[in-house]
């Protein structure tokens, strides 16, 4: 009977743990669903803790990772963060998903999967995925749509890129629109003052200067060069085939 008991009593215990290690964590990392936070350290609980649900920070906050809402002045995760962010700055190390809101800006080091808009800047480590809004987008590679006065991209890039100037360092499919763009290979279409693509390229450019390296595809400008064309210069319209 004693022998019973006592397995009864461990068998709960265990299955306890494993509850409530499921629910909070790991030790390091426990789970919080409110954090208050003046400006780091100061907060409750502290940035250790990961927060799934609310996070205020009056000026600095900072959890281990985020699962929910993310408002106030500063907004730091280092860990991925999963839900919606709008603070004055919006930092995270690891991967976000959801939506991004800054007034200045918003930087993340890990993948972004987010509609991610600022006032100044929008700044990704490595891929974006999504809507993406703000005076200057900087990604490692793009998948979705792109605005802004600057919009600079050096991976590959698939999707419609809107912008005063685009620079596109590695390869772009899709459609990029502006006053200036550079793409060093093209798959695509470009429309806008000038166009250059300095590497290889397939589709149709269309502004008042248009330039390519070796171009498959159709030029309509007032000046047209394609590096490989049977006419490498000519007016209004050049193609190469």
């Amino acid at each position: 009977m004693q022998k019973t008991a006592f397995a009864a009593v461990l068998a709960v215990s265990c299955a306890s743990v494993a509850l409530a290690k499921d629910f909070y964590g790991d030790v390091d990392h426990p789970v919080t669903p409110l954090t208050v936070a003046v400006a780091d350290p100061v907060q409750f609980p502290f940035n250790n803790w990961k927060t799934y649900g609310l996070r205020l920070n009056i000026f600095d906050g900072r959890s281990f990772s985020v699962r929910g809402v993310d408002l106030g002045l500063v907004g730091m995760t280092q860990n991925d963060f999963r839900g919606v962010s709008a603070c004055t700055a919006n930092w995270v190390e690891g991967d976000m998903y959801g939506i991004q809101l800054g007034c200045l800006g918003n930087v993340v080091n890990g993948y972004t999967w987010a509609l991610q808009a600022s006032g100044i800047i929008n700044y990704n480590q490595s891929a974006f995925s999504g809507l993406q809004m703000s005076l200057i987008n900087f990604n490692s590679a793009l998948f979705g749509f792109q605005a802004g006065l600057l919009n600079w991209d050096r991976g590959i890039c698939y999707g419609l890129e809107l912008g005063g100037v685009n620079v596109n360092d590695n390869e772009f499919h899709g459609w990029t629109v502006g006053a200036i763009n550079y793409s060093e290979r093209l798959f695509g279409t470009q429309i806008g003052l000038v166009n250059v693509v300095p590497g290889k390229g397939r589709g149709l450019q269309f502004g008042v200067f248009n330039a390519a390296c070796a171009f498959q595809g159709v030029q309509i400008g007032l000046l047209n060069i394609i590096g490989d064309g049977a006419m490498p210069i000519f007016p209004v319209i050049n193609a190469n085939f």
